[in-house]
């Protein structure tokens, strides 16, 4: 189990495909734009070493004989250091792989970004898994609308140097976002239609971003399509006003 290089794995991917997936490992990918695939790539198996045998997935079998005498930087057997109630000290398990994610502490950018291929994500990272009873595209047009974003902005607080101090736990609790299922599927089209031209370009600082025509058109056409009693002028106040105070910090 490694997911911190993909070195070495050529040899397990060319035999087994089904114990590799997709792994975003560093942040500074997501300056790309809104959809995102991982190049990296993670070894994961569920299998146990029996049952890897019984395939004769020799590749997969050897990529865990190569840790399995290995030892961390203080000195202590991996297999120790990884080893977790109810699964295999190489296991990673599939269940908490992301289809949307933000990062733990935004700054700047207010952005929820989509994986083009669920995927494992760095620890920096929020995760959102789709249940399967949702429509993605459309959650992650709303997630990134001015709204979502000021439902983002609030909650959460500034910390240190100013990025916003957000986690999973408080996420959970606390994030609001417009419901698709309230869309008919004709607005839902539109609203999609109109977030496009945002999925075609990388996303900017909000104080730049909200000055964009593609980005007015869209939060306006949300605002519409919901039917919602609010101008994309007084969102745009109550956001920046939010996120002005907590870039005082650092001005």
């Amino acid at each position: 189990r490694d997911a911190q290089e993909s070195r070495g794995l050529g040899d397990v991917y060319k035999r087994q495909e089904e114990y590799i997936k997709p792994v975003l490992k560093n942040t500074r990918k997501l300056d790309t734009g809104l959809m995102i695939q991982p190049a990296e790539k993670a070894f994961c198996c569920s299998d146990s070493l029996d049952e890897v045998k019984q395939k004769n997935n020799n590749g997969a079998l050897n990529w865990i004989k190569k840790f399995e005498n290995a030892v961390n930087g203080k000195n202590k057997p991996l297999p120790d250091v990884l080893k977790r109630p109810g699964l295999h000290w190489y296991e990673m398990k599939d269940d908490t792989l992301a289809d949307i994610v933000v990062s733990m502490n935004p700054d700047k950018k207010l952005c929820f970004y989509r994986l083009k291929s669920r995927s494992f994500v760095n620890q920096r990272l929020i995760r959102f898994t789709s249940t399967g009873k949702g429509r993605l595209e459309i959650l992650h047009a709303v997630l990134n609308s001015a709204i979502g974003m000021f439902l983002l902005e609030s909650s959460g607080f500034g910390r240190g140097l100013a990025a916003l101090d957000i986690n999973a736990s408080k996420l959970s609790k606390k994030l609001r976002v417009l419901n698709p299922r309230l869309l008919e599927q004709e607005s839902a089209n539109t609203i999609l239609l109109a977030f496009k031209p945002l999925l075609e370009r990388a996303p900017l600082d909000l104080r730049e971003e909200l000055k964009l025509d593609d980005r007015r058109k869209f939060d306006e056409t949300v605002i519409q399509e919901y039917k919602l009693n609010v101008t994309v002028d007084e969102i745009y106040s109550s956001l920046l006003g939010l996120f002005n105070i907590r870039q005082t910090v650092r001005e």
